[in-house]
């Protein structure tokens, strides 16, 4: 496609890569190795190219306004990779401004602020047979279980000193694989000024942060991901962007990227401007961003951020939906899902907005999946209650299942839950420390069985006692202790278990994929419950209270014999191994509307799986 075929798509609204169009591209014009630099100013009155290269004067580089709708163009001859650079605008009201490149594919290490000229399209990527088979996949019906993970502080060098993507090859595939999670999903890697906004206040849309390397040592870390058999999803903010002066706000003088208008224009939560999705150069940024990740970096997922700020204006549900958000969900979606096709879109949404996981051409917004947040919020209440007051509010337990069929879920312990005084996994338990590793055990198997797809941040594996600090590495020192290690191994065995069987994710969707064994009795605090598969039955026994059942009767659908497969009262796992040892032959007998029944011995505070092996 020529460049004016791009500009004529572009303004009809219809450019969703448009990243080909603008930012520096290296190109040969006229026989001369160059750069051709193109950026959208349209209320700037001129452009000069500044960079190490001109010494940051740029008298001699001022670009041409190539189409009178604001698209400023220029080629620089004999300058190379690696050098800095930013657009030096002149506007109508505010003099001369200094920005960085909008679609700048790298840019210089916090503090610094410029962009950097780099080769983007010329890394030779090794993942032909995943990218291949990733086509076909949808995840409704297989195995989906993230961990969820922050780069600078999943492990580091020092206070300040991180590892680099290449490191991360050694350090983090190899311990992602033997834990046997499906995917990663790393928290924003845009490029981000400040630390503390964990990447969520982003100024380069197209710029894979310089803080652990250049773009192609990311594509090397993803590409040996995908050669591990692990996906990678990242998150992506299209709500809301910082104000630091170098960045998108007001970037040729007026607001551009931004709402014009002053109820809209500023996110006081965060203390951003807010994108202007009703405007369609600022949509196919955004879009263009999605498809760029997927197209440059190979990710097999985004998971959209603060979807509710864009359905509701300022997600609040009172001002009314956004229209022009609600088109712009939809655009986005069509557009990954037709260039990409595998590729998942999940939404973060805290609304109850209807049909987000339903396909656009069926009128929804369509998402592959979406976070359910409220049956989070919900089983966190319950399992902060003593085992007493779970026996008086067991609804937050159940209420779930009620909806669960309305959407295609993903259940989320996310980094957003052991933040800003919400305690960390481990310490919402009540009880001693043994007991709160038994709930945290128990919580977890009850997760991993429930119908839906899942998410963990990283320390919940080990039981990490303090909240969250992106200041700080994760509390690795932990696992050198028995009980921490032994959550550890549960988390693997339980991994193991969910990934091959499929009783526990291939009817996730289906009605007949979940069913009550024992719903009824929360004065005994046991909650119980069937996975059936298209080929397999597992019965998941859940204790809530701290008291062991001796011959303990649940019902199950079908006789035959019936094997423990997980208990997380193992000693393995830190429990004191009361166990099932032996296989159950089913009983002939009616139990909770149930035709059959298993009699069984229940741990206190624990979490039972059974397997149906004849």
């Amino acid at each position: 496609m020529t460049i004016q075929e791009m500009i004529r798509d572009y303004f009809d609204g219809r450019l969703d890569k448009s990243y080909h169009l603008f930012g520096a591209h290296f190109t040969v014009d006229e026989g001369l190795n160059g750069v051709r630099f193109t950026v959208y100013a349209p209320h700037a009155k001129n452009i000069q190219v500044v960079g190490d290269f001109n010494c940051y004067d740029g008298w001699n580089h001022w670009m041409e306004k190539i189409d009178n709708r604001g698209i400023w163009q220029l080629f620089i001859s004999n300058i190379g990779e690696n050098s800095s650079y930013k657009y030096n605008i002149e506007t109508e009201d505010k003099g001369w401004i200094l920005k960085s490149d909008p679609y700048a594919f790298y840019s210089e290490k916090r503090p610094a602020t410029a962009s950097v000229l780099t080769y983007i399209k010329d890394y030779q990527w090794s993942d032909e047979r995943w990218i291949e088979e990733r086509k076909e996949k949808t995840y409704f019906d297989k195995p989906l279980n993230i961990y969820e993970l922050h780069l600078g502080s999943w492990m580091k060098k020092g206070d300040d000193d991180f590892y680099s993507y290449e490191d991360f090859v050694s350090l983090l595939i190899p311990y992602v694989k033997a834990m046997a999670y499906t995917h990663v999903e790393l928290m924003p890697l845009s490029e981000h000024p400040f630390d503390g906004s964990w990447g969520y206040q982003v100024t380069g849309y197209f710029s894979a942060t310089s803080r652990f390397g250049d773009p192609k040592k990311l594509m090397y870390l993803i590409d040996q991901l995908h050669q591990n058999d692990i996906g990678v999803i990242m998150d992506w903010v299209p709500v809301h962007f910082c104000k630091d002066d170098h960045g998108l706000i007001e970037f040729d003088g007026k607001p551009l990227y931004e709402y014009p208008f002053n109820d809209l224009i500023e996110n006081e939560q965060w203390g951003t401007r807010q994108f202007d999705l009703g405007n369609p150069q600022v949509k196919q940024f955004l879009i263009s961003s999605a498809n760029f990740w997927i197209d440059y970096y190979h990710l097999d997922g985004i998971r959209v951020d603060a979807v509710s700020y864009i359905i509701y204006f300022k997600g609040d549900e009172s001002r009314g939906q956004n229209e022009h958000g609600i088109q712009f969900l939809k655009d986005f979606n069509s557009s990954i899902h037709h260039n990409f096709p595998g590729v998942l879109s999940i939404a973060e949404d805290s609304s109850s907005f209807s049909k987000v996981t339903e396909p656009v051409f069926n009128g929804g917004l369509g998402f592959d999946f979406k976070w359910d947040l409220g049956w989070m919020n919900d089983t966190l209440k319950f399992m902060s209650q003593t085992p007493h007051e779970r026996t008086l509010n067991y609804a937050p337990l159940t209420f779930g299942m009620m909806y669960r069929y309305s959407e295609k879920y993903i259940l989320p312990f996310s980094h957003d839950e052991v933040v800003h005084g919400k305690k960390s996994m481990l310490d919402k338990m009540p009880g001693n420390q043994e007991e709160k590793f038994s709930n945290l055990r128990l919580l977890l198997g009850y997760m991993y069985a429930y119908p839906s797809k899942m998410l963990n941040f990283m320390g919940t594996e080990f039981g990490q006692y303090t909240e969250w600090d992106e200041d700080k590495q994760i509390e690795w020192e932990l696992k050198e202790y028995p009980i921490h290690n032994g959550l550890t191994r549960f988390v693997n065995d339980l991994n193991n278990i969910y990934k091959f069987n499929e009783s526990l994710f291939s009817k996730d969707g289906d009605l007949d994929g979940f069913v009550w064994s024992e719903v009824n009795k929360p004065e005994e605090g046991v909650y119980s419950f069937i996975r059936r598969g298209y080929q397999e039955e597992i019965l998941v026994v859940c204790n809530f209270m701290n008291r062991k059942y001796y011959d303990y009767k649940v019902g199950v659908l079908t006789q035959g014999t019936y094997r423990e497969i997980l208990n997380s009262d193992a000693s393995i796992y830190g429990g004191d191994d009361n166990l099932n040892k032996f296989d159950l032959n089913s009983i002939n007998e009616n139990v909770n509307g149930k035709d059959y029944c298993l009699q069984i011995g229940v741990p206190p505070l624990s979490v039972l799986f059974f397997k149906k092996i004849d």
